[in-house]
């Protein structure tokens, strides 16, 4: 369990970097309270999730990696494995802030559109 600590803590600093982009963009684009409030929450349970996900299924994911992927490695060490589930946990959270983006993005357009 001492090898997942760094894992979990640069999760916690990630989750906490997309939650601050986050509360960055909807102060910029002047999105209401409760917009903003929500979108954070759910980006950052979504984060957690998206690092949660990685640890639970990593026997499924290490076989992806190591079998598929990397199907004759050299040498497998411990930190191979932990970077690999923090680059998916990364990707996880990397997309869901691209759909907030998209959705707000959108979801302004659609309001600038039928105010004409």
């Amino acid at each position: 369990m001492m090898i997942y600590m760094p894992y979990l803590i640069a999760g916690l600093l990630t989750v906490l970097l997309f939650v601050g982009l986050v509360t960055i963009h909807a102060t910029r684009r002047g999105l209401p309270a409760g917009v903003h409030r929500l979108s954070s929450v759910l980006v950052a349970a979504a984060g957690v999730f998206g690092f949660a996900i990685p640890y639970v299924y990593d026997r499924q994911i290490g076989y992806l990696y190591f079998m598929v992927l990397k199907p004759r490695p050299i040498a497998v060490s411990p930190y191979e494995a932990i970077v690999m589930q923090f680059t998916v946990g990364l990707l996880i959270n990397l997309v869901v802030f691209l759909l907030y983006i998209g959705y707000t993005r959108r979801a302004s357009f659609e309001s600038a559109s039928t105010d004409r």
